[in-house]
């Protein structure tokens, strides 16, 4: 699925979403219980305690945040962009 500019996806509790494009203005929120797989991140990933994304490429211009219990596994980040 592509998040465009504006639109919130938010992964829940047993879903697993898979190959996501977060465009610029876009927000990806991996809740608890949540996984985002191969995610391309022009935009924002918001990882929150019990989320977890996996393989997710942050392209310029994007932002993933890590909060407290969530968690990032093979996260690729472009120059210019913010990992926090």
């Amino acid at each position: 699925m592509t998040v465009t500019s504006g639109q919130t996806l938010d992964i829940g509790f047993n879903q697993i979403d898979s190959g996501d494009v977060v465009d610029a203005g876009g927000t990806l929120n991996v809740l608890f219980g949540g996984t985002a797989l191969n995610t391309d991140v022009f935009g924002i990933e918001d990882i929150f305690s019990g989320g977890t994304a996996i393989n997710t490429f942050v392209l310029s211009g994007g932002i993933e945040t890590v909060n407290f219990g969530g968690t990032a596994v093979n996260t690729f980040v472009t120059p210019g962009v913010s990992f926090s």
